[in-house]
């Protein structure tokens, strides 16, 4: 057959193939410098989750500019939600943080939906330091060597 001929029977339905993939696409997170989605976290949630959401608010306003909102229910204003954490969403829809270890975490999405979930909890981390030198247990080996 003809190569030109394939061309033009072929055209017409790359078109229409090439426009409903561009229909069908789900909505932006930012377009053009403005907010098209929300951030949802938990009522209460673990500070972990508290510091995720408003580190992605803060990247994605330096990245594009503009402020994702940070709340505890999807906003009927924006067309697409971004959950951190544990929440009533990703329990009505069994995602969870099983199988996570060692800092991992597990990104889902749906056509306009983006779950971010990782095992959060409220550590309290220690100091580095010692605040006096008494807080040196008496075992220490800089309190042996100076015997102080």
């Amino acid at each position: 057959m003809n190569i030109k001929l394939m061309c033009f029977w072929l055209l017409p339905y790359v078109l229409l193939a090439g426009g409903a993939c561009v229909a069908a696409t789900a909505p932006w997170l930012v377009e053009t410098g403005a907010a098209r989605a929300s951030i949802v976290i938990a009522e209460g949630p673990p500070r972990l989750v508290d510091l995720a959401a408003r580190e992605l608010q803060a990247y994605i306003q330096k990245i594009s500019g503009a402020e994702l909102s940070i709340g505890n229910a999807p906003d009927p204003g924006y067309p697409a939600t971004i959950y951190i954490g544990r929440s009533a969403f990703t329990d009505a829809r069994d995602i969870t943080d099983e199988g996570l270890y060692h800092g991992a975490y597990r990104m889902v999405s749906g056509y306009n939906w983006l779950v971010l979930l990782g095992r959060d909890c409220d550590f309290d981390p220690r100091e580095p330091w010692p605040r006096t030198r008494h807080d040196y247990p008496a075992t220490h080996p800089d309190r042996l060597i100076t015997g102080g």
